[in-house]
């Protein structure tokens, strides 16, 4: 990936729940793909779809944050 967005830095971000980080990392890697095919200027459906998988996978993660502290 050439662009990036945003980096994960452990020391910064870490919640110390391994399942939360490793979430909060694929939510940074899908907004780094996103910005990618944007900066690129790909195809309007690529752009869709990143946008897409980045809204359903934080819908996931914030009903995981949800559970986990219930």
């Amino acid at each position: 990936m050439s662009n990036v967005l945003f980096q994960w830095d452990p020391i910064k971000y870490t919640v110390k729940v391994n399942e939360m980080d490793d979430e909060h990392k694929e939510i940074i890697r899908l907004m780094n793909i996103l910005f990618e095919k944007s900066e690129q200027k790909k195809p309007r459906n690529e752009i869709l779809a990143a946008m897409k998988a980045l809204a359903s996978y934080t819908i996931k993660h914030f009903e995981d944050e949800e559970k986990y502290f219930m």
